[in-house]
């Protein structure tokens, strides 16, 4: 005991701050090894952006940005579907432009432009009374689409 004392007195601290000195260096060590050993490095971030940057790197026209999203219909599918970000008109759209809108198949896509050709698309509206998508899927498509 009287090694420890003339150690930390020839330091300049007291017995007393001795102890707590040692307390807390076992503390911050023993709390470090317990976040390394314990802390899983492997696990998913809450929100991944990386889905996101392809909007920023995307040598699209002005006027259709494009954001990468997961594909939702399939649960463990790594292929990725692209949705669109700005406004499309449903009287002047490509197949290509419609498949850009979510919840908007080329099958669906076809049967808007059958709608337009056939000059029955005089509303947004028409696309459901016509039975191409269901009132909750309008609903989400609405922000997606306008006719001018």
């Amino acid at each position: 005991m009287k090694d420890k004392k003339s150690f930390f007195a020839n330091k300049g601290f007291t017995f007393n701050e001795a102890k707590a000195i040692l307390f807390l260096s076992f503390f911050i060590l023993f709390s470090l090894i317990i976040y390394f050993v314990f802390t899983n490095k492997n696990t998913e971030k809450a929100f991944d952006n990386k889905y996101l940057d392809s909007a920023f790197f995307n040598n699209k026209p002005k006027n259709q940005k494009v954001v990468s999203s997961k594909n939702k219909r399939t649960n463990n599918s790594k292929t990725d579907t692209k949705f669109c970000v700005t406004k499309v008109n449903l009287r002047t759209a490509t197949i290509k432009q419609l498949v850009l809108i979510p919840n908007i198949t080329e099958k669906k896509a076809i049967q808007i432009i059958q709608l337009r050709n056939k000059g029955k698309l005089n509303s947004l509206i028409n696309i459901v009374e016509a039975g191409i998508v269901s009132r909750t899927a309008f609903e989400d498509i609405k922000q997606y689409i306008y006719i001018q």
